[in-house]
């Protein structure tokens, strides 16, 4: 039976991160913790392997197709390799319910914004679509193009990239998510990548990242249940396909809405099951 929802749970997260492009991973640990019964330091490991193995998959893809800003992926993720550490630090000595606790309040952010940007420009795309002028957004990107077409590398733009990187590494390694909802606003709005390359882009980041979160988890804590991250992985990568398929004919804003919602459940289901809340 635990086989059979692992993968069918794996299918829901990656049905999500079908649909709205990024943040799939944040259904992840709930669905490991209250769906599975999983411990929640295991839980995090778990989902960082399922979450890396489905980016990575994604990621090759995309790079044979010459789609991945290769210097930018690697001043990201080699951020993020110092940022996962001292998350999966972080979480050993975090009380269960101020782990999911906080989990609940990034998950209430998001959600916020993204209903906030749905409504803000009906002509937004979904979360790994996101993408806006200056005018739009009201901030000035820190990035700009060489004369050769290239991201140029100024210390302000390098800065802006690995400080992401190293936020999304310490969120990896603390919660076990991809970082993809926040890898690809960076990159968009921040680094003025245009929107196709920055989506390709994230996919090896959220790899390579979520593959030093695995790994410091695995030094610390050990290998998690073989079975349950590899059939939660499957379910993933059959959820993204019929996620993508269904994002086809659906309206980025309103995708945007409907990842809110199943946000704010899944915090009330945090909620319910930590606090009895509701």
């Amino acid at each position: 039976m635990s086989v059979l929802l692992a993968v069918l749970f794996g299918a829901v997260s990656g049905l999500a991160l079908g649909l709205t492009g990024a943040g799939g991973s944040l259904f992840t640990l709930p669905l490991l913790v209250y769906g599975l019964h999983i411990p929640t330091l295991e839980a995090v490991t778990i989902s960082l392997a399922a979450t890396g193995g489905t980016a990575l998959v994604g990621a090759v893809e995309r790079w044979r197709s010459g789609e991945v800003a290769i210097r930018v992926v690697v001043i990201v993720a080699l951020a993020g390799f110092a940022g996962a550490p001292l998350g999966t630090l972080a979480g050993a000595h975090l009380a269960r319910q101020w782990l999911m606790g906080s989990f609940a309040l990034l998950m209430v952010v998001l959600s916020i914004l993204m209903w906030r940007r749905a409504d803000r420009d009906p002509t937004a795309g979904n979360p790994i679509r996101m993408g806006g002028s200056e005018e739009s957004y009201g901030t000035a990107p820190a990035c700009g193009l060489d004369t050769l077409g290239r991201l140029d590398l100024t210390p302000a733009c390098t800065t802006v990239l690995a400080v992401s990187g190293f936020v999304t590494g310490f969120l990896s390694g603390l919660f076990g998510v991809g970082g993809g909802f926040l890898i690809v606003p960076a990159l968009t709005l921040a680094a003025a990548l245009p929107v196709h390359t920055a989506v390709a882009t994230s996919l090896p980041i959220i790899a390579l990242v979520g593959g030093a979160g695995f790994v410091s988890h695995l030094v610390s804590r050990g290998m998690p249940d073989p079975t349950i991250t590899i059939t939660f992985w499957l379910g993933g990568l059959a959820g993204i396909a019929v996620g993508g398929r269904m994002a086809r004919r659906l309206a980025g804003p309103r995708l945007q809405k409907v990842f809110a919602l199943m946000l704010w459940i899944a915090v009330l289901w945090i909620g319910i099951r930590e606090w009895g809340v509701g």
